[in-house]
C-alpha cells in the first residue's frame, strides 16, 4: 500500500510534458516517472515483506535438545544435518529456529548481542548460521522485546532496535526472528512497530514472530508489525493446554491470511515428543499419539505457522507418519479462503465439535470433527446441512489420516455410530458432487 501511494504522488507532481533532448520529441513526463519509479526496490515493510503468503513452517530447538533452554553448536549443526537427510526440509520445515538458547547475558564492550562462550566457543552465533545456510535452509533466532529474554535473563533488544536488527538482520543474516514479550513495562503494541521499523530499514527480509501471548489482541494490530502473532499463552506438552488453545480460536479466521499474509500463532506443535525426550517431560506429562493426532490437525486446519520441537535427529516412525502427512500440509497451505473455524457442537455438553475450513476456492471443504471430551466416547455423524450443503448433497468424503474415501449423501459418516475415543479426532475432506 505505501509502495503504490509513492506512485500516485509521483504522477501528481511530475506529470505534463517535456522534449526529448536525443530526438526532440515531446513526451508526458509522467511516463517516464513511471519506469524511473519502476526500477526501484519495493519498499520492505512488516505487512509486504514478500514472506509468510502461506502460513510458516520449521523446527525449534525449544525442548528438543534436552533441558528445555539447551542448544550448542554441535547439536545445532546436527540437527541442520537431520533436517535434510531426513526430508522435512523438502516438505516444508525448512526454518531451523534456535530458540532462547544462545544468547550471552551480558554484551559485548561494543554494545552487541554476543553467544554463551562455553556452548558457542567463537562467542558468535554467526558460525552456527552459516552453516544452517550452507544446507539450504533458513535460520531463525529468538529474542525479547524488554530488557531480557524469558529463560536465562539473556540480553534484550530494548533500547538497541536499530542496533541490533543491523547486526542479526545485516552481519548474522537471519531469516525468521521470534520476538518474546518478557522483562517490559511499556506497551508492546508501541515497541513492536518500532523492530518493524527497525528491521525494514536494513532491507534484508526477516520474517518476523510477534509473541505477547494475546494479550493486547495482536490479532487486531499485528498485522503492520509482524508476519505472524502469537494468540495465546505458551502451549504446553498436555491435552488440557492443547484443548484449552483450541477453544481460543473460535471466531478468529477474519483475522489471518490474505490479504495481510500474517498468521495467528497458537505456538509450536509436541509432535511425539514424549516418545523421545524425557527430560523435557519434568516440565509437562505429554501427550498420548491420539492426542499429537488431534494437535496436528487442528493446528493445520487453523492454519497456525507449524513449528516443530522434536529430536530431528531420531525421529520415530510416528512422528514420520504425522509430520510428512502430504495431505493435511496441503491444507495448512491452502489460502484460497481463510483459515478454518469453529461450526457446531454434535452432544449438548459441546465436547464433541465440528470445525471447518473451505479450501479450493470454496469449491471444497476440510472439516475436523473432534471429541474435546475427557471421559466419554462419542458417536459422531456430521448433516452436510451444517455445512452449507443440503441434505441431497452428494459428496466423496476422504478421509486424511487413514486414506479412505467414500460417497455418501447428506450425511458422514454414512452409517451413524463410529466411536470417537476421547482427545481424538477425524479429519476429513469433503468434495460435493460433481466435481
Amino acid at each position: 500500500r505505501r509502495f503504490l501511494s509513492s506512485i500516485a504522488i509521483v504522477l501528481i507532481l511530475c506529470c505534463g510534458t517535456c522534449s526529448d533532448t536525443m530526438t526532440g520529441m515531446v513526451v508526458p513526463c509522467c511516463f517516464l516517472a513511471i519506469a524511473a519509479v519502476a526500477l526501484l526496490p519495493c519498499a520492505v515493510s512488516g505487512l509486504d515483506n514478500g514472506l509468510a503468503l502461506t502460513p510458516p513452517l520449521g523446527w525449534s530447538s525449544w525442548l528438543a535438545l534436552g533441558e528445555r533452554d539447551f542448544c550448542d553448536e554441535k547439536t545445532l549443526r546436527d540437527s541442520a544435518d537431520a533436517l535434510v537427510e531426513t526430508g522435512l526440509a523438502t516438505a516444508g520445515y525448512n526454518t531451523l529456529m534456535i530458540s532462547d538458547c544462545w544468547g550471552a547475558v551480558d554484551r559485548s564492550t561494543d554494545g552487541k548481542l554476543q553467544a554463551e562462550t562455553d556452548r558457542f566457543p567463537s562467542g558468535s552465533l554467526k558460525g552456527v548460521i552459516d552453516y544452517i545456510h550452507s544446507k539450504g535452509l533458513r535460520a531463525g533466532v529468538y529474542q525479547d522485546i524488554g530488557t531480557a529474554t524469558c529463560v536465562g535473563n539473556r540480553a534484550g533488544l530494548y533500547g538497541h532496535y536499530a542496533d541490533d536488527a543491523k547486526q542479526l538482520a545485516l552481519e548474522w543474516g537471519i531469516d525468521w526472528i521470534k520476538i518474546d514479550n518478557c522483562n517490559n513495562r511499556l506497551h508492546p503494541t508501541e515497541l513492536y512497530p518500532e523492530i518493524a521499523k527497525a528491521f525494514n530499514a536494513t532491507k534484508h527480509p526477516v520474517l518476523i514472530n510477534l509473541c505477547e501471548w494475546g494479550v493486547e489482541e495482536p490479532w487486531k494490530w499485528a498485522s503492520e508489525a509482524g508476519n505472524s502473532w502469537r494468540v495465546t499463552g505458551d502451549h504446553r506438552d498436555e491435552f488440557s493446554s492443547t484443548k484449552k488453545i483450541i477453544l481460543m480460536q473460535k471466531g478468529m479466521s477474519n483475522y489471518s491470511g490474505a490479504p495481510k499474509h500474517g498468521w495467528n500463532d497458537m505456538d509450536m506443535v509436541f509432535t511425539g515428543l514424549a516418545d523421545q525426550q524425557p527430560k523435557a517431560h519434568r516440565y509437562f506429562p505429554g501427550q498420548t499419539h491420539t492426542e499429537y493426532i488431534t494437535e496436528f490437525s487442528l493446528w493445520a486446519l487453523l492454519q497456525s505457522p507449524l513449528v516443530w520441537t522434536g529430536d530431528v535427529r531420531n525421529m520415530s516412525d510416528f512422528q514420520r507418519s504425522v509430520l510428512f502427512n502430504y495431505d493435511i500440509l496441503a491444507i495448512h497451505n491452502d489460502t484460497s479462503s481463510k483459515q478454518g473455524d469453529y461450526v457446531t457442537a454434535l452432544d449438548p455438553a459441546g465436547d464433541v465439535q465440528v470445525w471447518r475450513k473451505f479450501i479450493n476456492n470454496e469449491r471444497n471443504q476440510a472439516v475436523v470433527i473432534v471429541n474435546l471430551g475427557d471421559t466419554a466416547a462419542a458417536s459422531v455423524q456430521v448433516a452436510f446441512e451444517s455445512l452449507g450443503l443440503t441434505a441431497t448433497t452428494q459428496a466423496i468424503v476422504t478421509d486424511l489420516w487413514t486414506k479412505q474415501n467414500v460417497t455418501t449423501t447428506g450425511v458422514f459418516p454414512a452409517k451413524p455410530g463410529r466411536a470417537l475415543e476421547p482427545h481424538a479426532c477425524i479429519m476429513v475432506k469433503v468434495f460435493p458432487l460433481p466435481i
